[in-house]
């Protein structure tokens, strides 16, 4: 697999990723409305935090430490959503720049950002394994010389 190939299975790899966050994220928003429940309960969560540390009790003081390790935990899934969402959509709008035809565009969908296998892709092409391995030649070729281009373009760091 070349480095142009692994690139767009990326897009897949994103999208997988940020369905497994999502999952994630739900878990640790549920937990940490349940342990900010839980402090509601045993007083005000905010009048406990800002109370000077020699007054807060051994339970509130793990009380607060639990929700805040829980909002940590609901930011850091929340931003690593927002930053494969932005891999996706870089990689999307690369290929979307490349004038690619029809049966070109569709296999780079099903392969890439579908992760078919190449006879699926074949099969719904409509076409032989062969003339689906030129498509797919002509289609990385398009890709590649225009990422070729971008990043001539771009400046030398250092």
């Amino acid at each position: 697999m070349s480095s142009l190939e692994r690139y767009l299975r990326e897009y897949w790899f994103a999208k997988k990723s940020v369905g497994r966050l999502l999952i994630e994220l739900s878990l640790a928003k549920h937990a940490y409305e349940e342990s900010y429940s839980f402090v509601a309960i045993s007083g005000d969560y905010e009048r406990i935090k800002i109370k000077e540390k020699k007054n807060i009790s051994s339970v509130e003081l793990a009380a607060i430490v639990i929700v805040d390790e829980y909002k940590a935990a609901v930011m850091s899934i929340e931003k690593r959503i927002v930053c494969e969402r932005k891999k996706a959509q870089a990689i999307e709008e690369s290929v979307d720049k490349v004038r690619l035809n029809a049966r070109e565009a569709e296999y780079v969908r099903l392969r890439y950002f579908e992760n078919k296998s190449a006879r699926t892709v074949a099969q719904r092409l409509y076409c032989s394994s062969a003339t689906c391995g030129r498509i797919r030649q002509s289609a990385l070729r398009k890709i590649g010389k225009t990422q070729m281009s971008k990043e001539k373009d771009m400046p030398l760091s250092g």
